[in-house]
Formats: C-alpha cells, sequence, structure tokens
C-alpha cells in the first residue's frame, strides 16, 4: 500500500542537485503506484528506508535524504498506526535547495584531546546523517576542509560555547585576524573573548584593544549634518542634534577635554588622537578608495552613509562603551527566586526588576523605548504571587 504523506524535510548531506537520477522501479515502484503519483503535482514518491530518531531516511528518484512529517499532517494522526513505518512509499515536497539550515559538526582544536576516535563514536550517535569534521591549527591549510561549505551567496553561522575557538576558526577562513583572540587558559581551554553580535556598536567596541573606538569626520561631513541633520534621527539622536554642535565643540577643546581632537591635517589627527599614524592613514585611504567605488567590502556599510574623509578640518571623536544603570546579574528561576552558583534555590529571597532582567543577553535594545518597563512589572507580580503562596507554609 503507498501512504499520501506530505514529508516536510531538510537536506543535510548532498550539498548540490543529484546528478544520478535513481531508478524508484528498482525499490518497488510499479506501474499502479506510478498512476496514483502522478495525481500529485509538485511532489514526489519515495520509499522509507530506516526510521532514525523521528527522522526518516527517504530514496526517491532525486536521492536520498532525512525527512520528518509536516505539521500539517502530524495534527491529523489520530492513532501510532497512522504514522508512516519502514518500506512505505510516501509523497513527499522535495526540495533541493532547502530554506533550512544544514548542519555541519566541527570539532575544533582536536590536537588538544587524548581520545579522539571515541569522542567521534560519541558525535556519530547522535548527529545521524550530519558531517562531522575535526580541526586543530597546528596543522596548516587543515581548516580548508570547511570551504566546501562557506560558499558565495550561502549564510554560515558558527554555534558553540565559549572558548571553543570559533573566532579563530573564521580567522583561518577569511585569511586574517578579523576577530580578536586570545591564549589558552592554564588548563588548555579557550579564553572567552569575542563578546558581540555585529549588530550592536557597543559590542563591537567592547572587542577592540582597550574597549574603544574613533569616530572620524571631515568639515564636508559636518556641514552635511548641520544642514540636514543626522543620517539616524531618533530620541538618541534628535534631528537638531547638530544645531550648538560648534559652541559645545569648541568648549570641549578649549577645556582639555581627552575625547575629542581636531587638526587640519589628518596626520596630526591621528597624533593628537593617540592613534598611530601609519596604520590610520592606510585605513582612511582604504575607506575613500570604497567610496569612490561605492561599495564596502569590508563592513558593508550601507553606500548611502559612505562618503570619502578629505576635506579639513578634521575631527576625532574617542568612543568607549557606557550604560545607563546596571541591567540583570542576579541569576533566579521562573519564581523569580534567586539561586546560588550551583542554580540552588536560597528560600524566601526574590530578585526582580532591573537587577534580575537578563533577558536581552549582552545588548539593550534601543529599537524600543522602556522594553524593561515590561518585564520589572511581571518580575514583580510573579514575586508577589509566589512570596505569598510560601507564606501559607511559613512558621511564624
Amino acid at each position: 500500500m503507498i501512504s499520501f504523506v506530505n514529508i516536510h524535510y531538510y537536506q543535510i548531506e548532498s550539498r548540490e542537485e543529484m546528478k544520478n537520477y535513481i531508478d524508484m522501479k528498482r525499490y518497488g515502484l510499479t506501474e499502479e503506484f506510478e498512476r496514483e503519483v502522478d495525481k500529485y503535482k509538485n511532489l514526489s514518491a519515495a520509499r522509507i528506508l530506516s526510521q532514525e530518531k523521528g527522522l526518516y531516511r527517504i530514496v526517491a528518484s532525486q536521492g536520498e535524504k532525512l525527512a520528518e512529517i509536516s505539521g500539517k499532517f502530524q495534527f491529523k494522526i489520530a492513532k501510532i498506526s497512522d504514522y508512516p513505518a519502514v518500506g512505505d512509499f510516501v509523497m513527499v515536497n522535495w526540495n533541493p535547495s532547502g530554506n533550512s539550515a544544514i548542519p555541519v559538526v566541527v570539532l575544533t582544536k582536536s590536537d588538544l584531546c587524548n581520545d579522539l576516535s571515541s569522542k567521534l563514536s560519541e558525535v556519530y550517535s547522535i548527529a545521524l546523517g550530519i558531517d562531522i569534521l575535526t580541526t586543530t591549527t597546528q596543522e596548516q591549510n587543515d581548516y580548508t576542509k570547511l570551504f566546501q561549505y562557506v560558499l558565495d551567496g550561502k549564510t554560515v553561522a558558527f554555534i558553540g560555547s565559549s572558548g571553543v575557538g570559533k573566532s579563530t576558526l573564521i580567522n583561518c577562513l577569511l585569511g586574517g585576524e578579523y576577530m580578536k583572540t586570545n591564549g589558552l587558559r592554564n588548563d588548555d581551554k579557550g579564553r572567552h573573548t569575542t563578546t558581540r553580535r555585529e549588530s550592536f556598536t557597543g559590542n563591537a567596541i567592547s572587542a577592540q584593544p582597550g574597549k574603544v573606538a574613533y569616530s572620524i569626520f571631515d568639515s564636508k561631513l559636518l556641514k552635511k549634518y548641520k544642514k540636514h541633520g543626522s543620517d539616524i534621527v531618533s530620541h538618541v539622536h534628535p534631528h537638531d542634534l547638530f544645531d550648538h554642535f560648534d559652541e559645545q565643540w569648541s568648549r570641549d577643546i578649549a577645556n582639555g577635554y581627552e575625547p575629542v581632537s581636531q587638526a587640519d591635517t589628518l596626520e596630526e589627527l591621528a597624533e593628537k588622537a593617540g592613534i598611530d599614524v601609519a596604520g590610520f592613514m592606510e585605513q582612511i585611504e582604504e575607506y575613500n578608495d570604497m567610496c569612490e567605488a561605492g561599495f564596502d567590502e569590508v563592513f558593508e556599510k550601507d553606500r548611502s552613509y559612505m562618503q570619502p574623509i578629505e576635506k579639513g578640518p578634521f575631527y576625532c571623536c574617542c568612543q568607549s562603551v557606557g550604560a545607563y544603570g546596571s541591567l540583570g546579574g542576579v541569576k533566579i528561576n521562573h519564581k523569580t527566586q534567586v539561586l546560588t552558583q550551583d542554580a540552588k534555590v536560597i528560600p524566601g529571597l526574590y530578585c526582580v526588576g532591573t537587577d534580575a532582567c537578563n533577558i536581552f543577553g549582552d545588548s539593550y535594545p534601543f529599537i524600543l523605548s522602556g522594553n524593561t518597563m515590561g518585564f520589572c512589572l511581571n518580575s514583580g507580580r510573579i514575586a508577589g504571587e509566589n512570596a505569598a503562596a510560601e507564606l501559607d507554609n511559613f512558621e511564624f
């Protein structure tokens, strides 16, 4: 019997279209079945070869893949026998390009592992059908095996615990020191170094030497901002931000305010700001060339914001990471009870509001003003309800 099941699946093994057509008649697809298959457009006939922890290994004329039952069919299932079984023919939505991720397991720092074969066996047992690679920076070009997965037009995400070597691996693939790294700890484990998500400037600054960045602009860009306002207008950067620039800037320069500098030449500006002159001039030249070309090939800056730095006087602002106040830090559970370092509940102790607000990770989003208030209100309510319930069992 043939089961017509729309199986939604994600490609794991193949990276391109199967070049060899598989004759499904060899897998038992009869002429009778083929007539039934023709009734279902945009679907392909496949046969289930095996079942692996909730996934099905299927074969179709396009090749073999791992598949899972679609959510729609899952909702319709009333009993266990409704599930397809090994040997069944099923109709599948074969999507060779795939919109979902292709997982690849990379075991880094293999030179530090004394029992690599057993570790590989453990991973193979839980990562069925997934490519598993080992890498080490101790062998030249060992990382090149990853190039087959890092291709033009592909989005690649590196996911792993702190200190496993993601930044080092990315640097190897890019061929340069694009991400800051540190040496090993005394136990041969990596140090947590990269503390940014690329969308947030504060995290990018935190990853730089000295945790500082420099904002450079020239008189032409300043004139534009005075006339039209800054490129991005918000409650943090209002439309009249530069209306009183000259007055405030002159006052800061006269008072010797260290974070700001001004000079008639770029070389002099670098010296005043304490920046390496040669490196500074090299970066200015690189940036100006990209402005002329109309594309930032280093950071992919929006070309509408790209304006060369070339007309003096020149200005520099040294930027450091700051905050309005602390956010998070105290570990709590779902009842807002405070936890020890070992995740044990401290009886009778609750924490709410900003001191317990860890929901933003390392980046507070400015896209929604006052978004901490929701957590403050609800965490207080949750703490109150649980504290009141705990009093019922409290002996006075």
